[in-house]
């Protein structure tokens, strides 16, 4: 197990620094084996070093490296990229270093009718939120910079959710809770209300600012 300080979405890449002794043996270790490991949010405590008052989320995501480069001096730069949700049961000793019990958690499956009209929704609150952060100069929401193309979305409902949320500018509480979500549906749902709630702080910031 890796924990950091920041959520991982599957299909998200994930480039890492490895220096710390305990995760140079980890990276070994994944490259000896099936160059898989777990990612989970520290919620509490430090990245670095060993800290007793470390508080680790339950809900996580399985990565795998896709790339490694070892440095003279024993670092390690690695590109890893999230594959599927998992959660741990239980979280064992981290001697030689952190390890945990865990189990995948796949989105229930769901129909297209049920997700359709909510990814929709979802990219007209990126459009609707991109319009105000760039003005009206910006043209069309298809010439925005940094437009969620519903297009190039997954076929899978479930990564199609995971592709969605990484737009959104979140907090890493907040990017947990997306990633926690029951199932697509739910995701997709709370993720239109995030992008509301951010639109709203932005028109208020707006138009305090006299904008």
């Amino acid at each position: 197990m890796f924990p950091l300080q920041r959520a991982l979405f599957p299909t998200n890449p994930l480039p890492l620094h490895v220096f710390e002794p305990r995760y140079r043996e980890l990276t070994r270790h994944c490259l000896s084996d099936d160059r898989l490991f777990g990612v989970v949010l520290i919620m509490r405590g430090s990245e670095v070093g060993t800290d007793p008052d470390q508080e680790r989320s339950s809900v996580g995501t399985l990565a795998r490296i896709e790339q490694a480069r070892e440095l003279p001096d024993g670092r390690w730069v690695l590109d890893a990229a999230g594959v599927e949700r998992l959660r741990v049961r239980q979280w064992l000793a981290d001697d030689p270093y952190p390890r945990a019990l865990v189990e995948p958690w796949p989105d229930p499956a769901v129909p297209e009718s049920a997700v359709r009209d909510r990814i929709d929704a979802v990219v007209a609150g990126y459009d609707r939120l991109l319009g105000i952060l760039e003005g009206p100069e910006s043209g069309s929401a298809a010439d925005r910079r940094g437009a969620v193309d519903a297009d190039n979305l997954s076929s899978d409902f479930a990564a199609a959710s995971f592709q969605l949320c990484t737009a959104a500018p979140l907090g890493e509480l907040d990017r947990l809770r997306l990633l926690a979500a029951d199932g697509t549906v739910q995701r997709l749902e709370l993720l239109a209300e995030l992008l509301e709630d951010l639109e709203a702080t932005v028109r208020l910031l707006r138009n305090a600012a006299g904008d």
